[in-house]
């Protein structure tokens, strides 16, 4: 399951849908497309969901508990992975570790400085649209040496959706996620990023 990831300046972004896990997602559908430029990951989520939710106010508050877009990173050669974390509201929670517990999250001065852009499309009782635009430097979070490129390199990753404060949560994922209860923490389910 490669997934490769274009040089944004010659062949332009991958689009991948993500999948339901755990519980229905009646109503959410999300597409995302990435692509890359030096040591930039550019990420555009596309999202369609029921509900919206917005509450978060501050940068590492909790984010996944709004209406929520997520991209987990790893080398190869580490055990620690970094997890990407969006709000509806544009702020965001990133953190690095080995699991669920003990992370640690980047400061919120940093975070501050990450190229991030929501756009509210349609916001009604019963639907609502929304894109996320984001630039990731990835040597910035050690996941690519600084003044290196992405071209040629691997890393192991996953896209999420979720909205755990929703009045009807949901979780998707792009590769699926084999465990009995809601966890994106798991980087066994992890899939292989080629840049080309």
């Amino acid at each position: 399951m490669n997934v490769l990831i274009h040089d944004a300046s010659n062949q332009g972004a991958t689009r991948l849908a993500l999948h339901p896990q755990w519980v229905e997602a009646d109503g959410v559908a999300t597409l995302v497309n990435v692509s890359y430029q030096g040591t930039n990951l550019l990420v555009s989520f596309h999202v369609k969901e029921p509900q919206l939710r917005r509450m978060c106010t501050h940068h590492n508050d909790a984010v996944w508990t709004d209406s929520c877009v997520e991209v987990f990173l790893k080398r190869p050669d580490q055990a620690e992975y970094v997890n990407f974390e969006f709000s509806a509201a544009g702020f965001c929670h990133v953190a690095r570790g080995t699991g669920r517990s003990g992370r640690q999250s980047y400061p919120d001065a940093g975070l501050a400085s990450v190229p991030l852009q929501v756009r509210i499309l349609e916001n009604t009782l019963t639907q609502s649209r929304w894109d996320l635009s984001v630039t990731l430097d990835l040597s910035r979070f050690g996941l690519v040496e600084e003044g290196g490129s992405l071209k040629g390199k691997i890393l192991f990753g996953n896209f999420y959706k979720c909205g755990d404060g929703l009045e009807k949560p949901h979780y998707l994922s792009y590769a699926p996620i084999d465990t009995d209860q809601p966890d994106f923490h798991r980087p066994e389910a992890f899939v292989p990023f080629q840049f080309v």
